[in-house]
């Protein structure tokens, strides 16, 4: 039997049927306890296989989705990176990455971020600085998600709500300088990238701005599904 730093030839085998079990934990809502499997399974492997890789990449964003549900937002932000890199690192050694599982985990990834901004902003204390990291990881991911997806309905709403929470902490900062109107005024950069201009804008909008995705058509469901909630 052939061995490769400690990896088996029926090691593939074995990780997908921890993949599976961890499957029938997830349907059971034992999402804790699912992660923890789906990541088990994904470490089994070395990725040094054109399968083992989508192995190692449907795992780890499985596990950010049960991480999700857990309302953990950094363990599921860690899971979903997890998934990118492992894409990410088989691309380039030719090895082919379904585009749709690595858009899910994108999605997940700034699902987490916006539940990380959240959190932040919301503990006595928070770091405004933090919050803006987190927002504007959220933000490059689903800039990405809505570059293969342009019409992903959940990706849009997604980066509405980073973006209305951004808005929110705009108002807080404004408030306390004492400055402005800043309920309904926000800076959108204007066309051409000159000066930023203050005009009234919604949380779509300023997702479609911030974004570069046209306003119009997104009224459907978006490609591959970023946000569906099953495992796969």
């Amino acid at each position: 039997m052939k061995i490769v730093e400690g990896v088996t030839d029926d090691t593939l085998e074995v990780a997908k049927g921890v993949k599976v079990e961890a499957t029938g934990l997830f349907k059971a809502s034992k999402f804790d306890e699912a992660a923890g499997a789906f990541v088990r399974a994904a470490k089994m492997l070395s990725g040094d296989k054109d399968e083992e890789v989508s192995v190692i990449c449907s795992c780890f964003s499985n596990a950010a989705m049960c991480y999700l549900r857990c309302k953990d937002g950094e363990a599921a932000e860690g899971a979903a990176r997890e998934c990118i890199i492992a894409s990410e690192k088989g691309a380039s050694a030719g090895f082919v990455v379904q585009a749709s599982l690595v858009t899910k985990a994108r999605f997940r990834r700034a699902q987490a971020a916006i539940m990380l901004a959240e959190a932040e902003r919301g503990r006595e204390g928070g770091d405004g600085l933090r919050v803006a990291t987190h927002l504007d990881n959220a933000q490059r991911e689903l800039a990405l998600v809505l570059r293969e997806e342009p019409t992903n309905e959940q990706a849009l709403e997604l980066a509405a709500r980073g973006l209305e929470i951004s808005k929110r902490v705009a108002v807080e900062s404004e408030e306390t300088a004492g400055g402005g109107n800043p309920e309904t005024d926000v800076e959108v950069a204007a066309p051409g990238g000159t000066t930023p201009e203050k005009k009234q804008v919604s949380g779509r909008d300023l997702a479609n701005a911030a974004l570069g995705v046209s306003g119009g058509g997104h009224s459907g469901g978006g490609g591959s599904g970023a946000g569906a909630g099953g495992s796969r």
